[in-house]
This record gives C-alpha cells, structure tokens and sequence, in this order.
C-alpha cells in the first residue's frame, strides 16, 4: 500500500503506486456511484429546461398577449398611463404611435410601446381644496389681509470704476489683433 492519500490518487492512473503503466479504463469507471448513467445528468438537464420555461418564458409571453390585447382595445378618449408615469387622455391612435393629451391643449406623440397596461383610475391624489395643516386657512368673503404700506422708491446709485475712454483712441479688437483692449 502507498503512503497515505496516495493510494487513491494510484487508483486513478497517476502512477503513485510504484506501476509506470499508464491505466486503461472501464466502461464502469464512466458511471456515476450508485451505478446510475450518464442519462440521470441529461434527464437533470431536460427538468432545467422545463423549468426555465415554466417560470420565465410562458408568463413572459403570457404577459406580451395581454398588452397586445390591450392595445387592440384602446380607443380614442381613453385614459391611460405612460411608462414614465404620465397620465393622458388618448387623442388618435396610428398603427405604431399614438397622440395622448397629457393636460387641456398639450399633446404629445408617443410610441403606442410607451403606453402601460396598468389600469388608470380616474381619481386624483392630489386635489387643491384641502388646505393642510401647514398651511393658513383661507380667509372669508368681506375679510382682507392687512397691507403693509410699500415703501418710497429709492434710486439705485451706479458708479463707473474705470475712466471713461474716448473712443476714438482706442483700436477696436478684431480677429487679427488680439492685443486690443476689451471693455
């Protein structure tokens, strides 16, 4: 027997075990342990494959028919949401593009790509009428806001920092003389 953790390393062919022979192999010697072939690793691969498709291609398909059916759906005067988060109202619809009405007067054409699936409630988040409590409350009808008196008017005072130049002096700077002095 070989010294330690040689006798493995024999086994295999590299020749630690004193034979200068090079091995021959046995169709055994392909197997896997357990005595299971070479079909286990190619039926693991089918069940990779089957799987990838499951959990990403179909519902990635799935999710293509579902716009597609909701592009063929839409039609002028609609509301929907852009990807970059717009809202708009549909104006015309082409074969490749749309014009959406993002605000009254304003519209913009846009690749009917651009135009999400996500459903739009005509809802708003935001509204103007509730005063929060940040912020004064509105005053009532008959009731004014005290105005300061405006102040007088005072001049502004400019003074010049450089003497005055005539301008009949002084060459006027061109492309060909650099050197001239600049105002």
């Amino acid at each position: 027997m070989a010294p330690n953790g040689y006798s493995q390393l024999s086994a295999l062919g590299y020749g630690f075990g004193g034979s200068a022979a090079p091995r021959t192999f046995k169709r055994e010697d392909f197997l896997m342990s357990g005595g299971e072939s070479i079909w286990s690793t190619v039926l693991l691969m089918v069940l990779a494959g089957a799987a990838l498709y499951f959990l990403m291609i179909r519902p990635q398909q799935k999710r293509q028919k579902e716009q597609q059916s909701h592009m063929s759906a839409l039609e002028p005067g609609a509301r929907v949401m852009l990807i970059s988060g717009i809202i708009a109202t549909v104006k015309y619809l082409g074969d490749k593009q749309a014009v959406v009405e993002i605000s009254p007067g304003v519209e913009m054409t846009v690749d009917k790509r651009a135009i999400s699936s996500q459903p739009v409630a005509d809802e708003f988040e935001y509204a103007d009428d509730e005063a929060g409590a940040d912020e004064p409350a509105e005053l009532a009808v008959g009731e004014a806001e005290p105005v300061e008196p405006a102040a007088e008017p005072v001049e502004p005072v400019v003074v010049d920092l450089e003497p005055a130049a005539d301008a009949a002096d002084a060459p006027e700077p061109t492309w060909d003389n650099p050197a001239a002095p600049k105002n």
